[in-house]
């Protein structure tokens, strides 16, 4: 999930999803996470809808570390990532896929990712 509006975009399509119904990660985040200094890595609308929230970007010293899906990864995110995992971070994944699909093609998803960096420094 990227934006804040996912629930309203699937009852627009023609799914029957009550509100109370549907599980959002944004949902869930408010009960892990008040609104603090983060690093988010995912795509341009889920680091907005953060900030809509009211999280603050800091890639510096941040409170936690959010991961979503994103089709454009660089390993200089990955590199922070595993930064910040050393420094014993809070992180959070937004959700656990291991793969999603985007154009016909498999992508790695945010459990990937979690796995890569458990791999990489026993996290």
């Amino acid at each position: 999930t990227k934006k804040l509006d996912f629930l309203e975009k699937l009852q627009q399509k023609g799914l029957a999803i009550k509100e109370n119904a549907y599980i959002d990660p944004f949902s869930v985040l408010k009960y892990l996470l008040k609104p603090c200094k983060v690093a988010a890595f995912g795509a341009d609308e889920f680091v907005k809808s953060l900030e809509n929230l009211g999280f603050e970007l800091d890639f510096v010293n941040p409170s936690a570390v959010l991961v979503a899906s994103y089709d454009d990864f660089k390993f200089k995110d990955f590199a922070s990532m595993i930064e910040f995992a050393r420094r014993e971070v809070r992180f959070i994944a937004m959700h656990e896929t291991s793969i999603y699909k985007k154009d016909g093609r498999p992508y790695p998803g945010v459990g990937s990712i979690m796995a890569m960096l458990k791999n990489a420094i026993d996290f």
